[in-house]
């Protein structure tokens, strides 16, 4: 169990990071670099719990149970985000538009969470993919100019902080021997 959240988190605070630095980027400022040493900071650090949660951790309990079959959810979910993405920039290319792209992709891994819900019995992957996909949906309406830029900032940060809360929930429902 440890070990799996340790990995679910990394993955999580890779993406958040990347997400988070490509909205940065995409706003265009003018002095982005202390902004982007404290996203990459705290990233590095929930990568490196995380890294010690996975190499501490063993094998353990599984959270799921039946782990074969949250395992085939999990890889035909992932081949599916990253054909689906895939498709994506080729249709979106094909009818020059790729300015949607970033939009786009955030809106296909909010829906990606969804199934991922139910492989790995975790609610809250629920409330990152509609929080994900509410973002998506009012920010067309309320700010084109950033919409991109806005999207990317805010699938980062949802990522964050589901890898803070993983490892936040990991820390307190163990148990540790007194030493």
């Amino acid at each position: 169990m440890v070990r799996a959240i340790g990995i679910g988190a990394l993955i999580l605070s890779v993406f958040g990071c990347v997400w988070l630095m490509a909205g940065i980027f995409l706003l265009d400022l003018d002095k982005p670099d202390l902004l982007l040493i404290v996203i990459g900071s705290y990233s590095f650090l929930i990568a490196v719990v995380s890294i010690w949660q996975i190499l501490g951790g063993g094998k353990g309990e599984s959270i799921v149970p039946d782990p074969d079959l949250s395992e085939r959810i999990f890889k035909i979910t992932n081949i599916t985000l990253w054909t689906t993405i895939a498709a994506f920039i080729l249709i979106l290319n094909a009818l020059n538009k790729a300015d949607w792209l970033p939009w786009i992709v955030s809106t296909i891994v909010g829906v990606h969470f969804i199934p991922l819900a139910r492989a790995f019995h975790l609610r809250s992957y629920i409330v990152v993919a509609a929080v994900i996909l509410i973002l998506n949906a009012v920010l067309p309406i309320l700010h084109t100019q950033f919409r991109n830029a806005y999207s990317c900032i805010g699938t980062g940060v949802v990522l964050l902080i589901t890898a803070t809360y993983r490892l936040v929930w990991l820390w307190r429902h163990s148990e540790y021997p007194d030493e």
